[in-house]
């Protein structure tokens, strides 16, 4: 068996914030098409969070100190559609179904 330079692996169509790995570039096992688009997660703890995240009704962001970034916190960084609570029911059934496995 011969041994691969990492460069010579197949790199593919990868662009962040796609439901792949960004280190190996496969696709997640924790994804599922919802009608707004496609709703992953890395593990139990990130669906527990998109969960509790997207199921709430009143989202109070933390005080953050001058010096943090914009876009510091993990609920800046999800998509337009996921924070809508036009998909709210949608979204909560498809993490569910996740979880359940």
């Amino acid at each position: 068996m011969t041994s691969r330079n990492a460069r010579e692996w197949p790199k593919g169509q990868y662009a962040l914030g796609d439901a792949a790995d960004p280190y190996f570039h496969l696709p997640l096992w924790l994804q599922i098409e919802c009608g707004a688009g496609v709703v992953w997660a890395f593990n139990e703890r990130h669906l527990e969070f998109l969960l509790s995240y997207v199921s709430a009704v009143n989202r109070s962001r933390p005080p953050r100190a001058p010096v943090n970034l914009r876009n510091a916190l993990l609920e800046s960084r999800l998509p337009r559609w996921m924070k809508l609570a036009r998909h709210r029911d949608e979204i909560v059934h498809a993490i569910r179904k996740l979880q359940d496995g």
